[in-house]
């Protein structure tokens, strides 16, 4: 499982994961994630073109034969972690590069399943981050910052202060997905993890106050799905505001 506290996607939850997910997400240029596509021509590696619950377009070097009678076989690589499941090539074009395949997945065992939909959530997080209009900070209540606010899937939040001083320098950021939170500031480039659940009590419980998360599983999950959220975000995230955020990602 790639996370065991923050997407435990039990049986009720995995249905609805399926179709929340179900659009096509692009993946970021910089995501260090790869594919190895194994049919009767052999195994290749490929790049994502798109990817959803249901299955990814990968474009690859070799064209893979397309057999109904025996399905082809494909694995997601991300830092330590490999997702196997098989693949049912519904197409074979040629691209500019290679060929590019459409692949509807199936899993033969429910944790491949399951670690599939949380590598995606990252990917979707990342992909859908748009700018909520008209969310700025008034000059009476924050009157040296702007507020920029972006949405996306998953219930994610990102939030970053601007300077209101000509130079639109960024200064701090709250990236926020379900209850879960990571704050950093420019000022020293540290990130500050919170929750608002306690995930190594025996049973969940809400709290009133977010809680500070230090040296916890939870808190390493979920500096990981800030760090790949922000290495999927899109254009929608402005360049200058994307590379402030990736100086909190080492």
């Amino acid at each position: 499982m790639i996370f065991q506290k923050l997407f435990s996607f039990l049986a009720d939850e995995t249905k609805q994961a399926e179709r929340r997910l179900k659009n096509r997400y692009a993946v970021g240029p910089s995501f260090p994630l790869s594919v190895a596509l194994t049919s009767g021509a052999g195994t290749g590696r490929g790049r994502i073109a798109n990817i959803s619950a249901g299955g990814l377009g990968v474009i690859v070097d070799q064209k893979p034969e397309v057999d109904p009678a025996n399905p082809a076989q494909v694995s997601f690589i991300l830092e330590g972690f490999e997702i196997k499941a098989s693949a049912h090539l519904r197409y074979v074009r040629p691209a500019d590069q290679g060929f590019h395949c459409g692949l509807t997945l199936g899993f033969s065992q429910p944790e491949n399943r399951t670690a599939y939909l949380q590598l995606l959530v990252p990917i979707a997080i990342g992909s859908t981050l748009a700018t909520v209009e008209g969310a700025g900070s008034s000059p009476h209540v924050e009157p040296e910052f702007d507020r920029i606010i972006f949405t996306g899937e998953s219930d994610s939040k990102l939030t970053i202060w601007c300077r209101r001083d000509g130079t639109a320098t960024p200064e701090t950021f709250e990236f926020q997905v379900e209850e879960y939170f990571v704050r950093g500031r420019a000022v020293d480039r540290g990130l500050s993890v919170f929750s608002l659940v306690d995930d190594d009590r025996p049973h969940r419980a809400k709290d009133t106050a977010p809680l500070f998360q230090t040296g916890s599983r939870v808190e390493t999950e979920i500096r990981q799905l800030f760090r790949w959220s922000a290495l999927n975000m899109q254009q929608n995230v402005p360049d200058r505001l994307r590379g402030f955020l990736r100086t909190f990602l080492h």
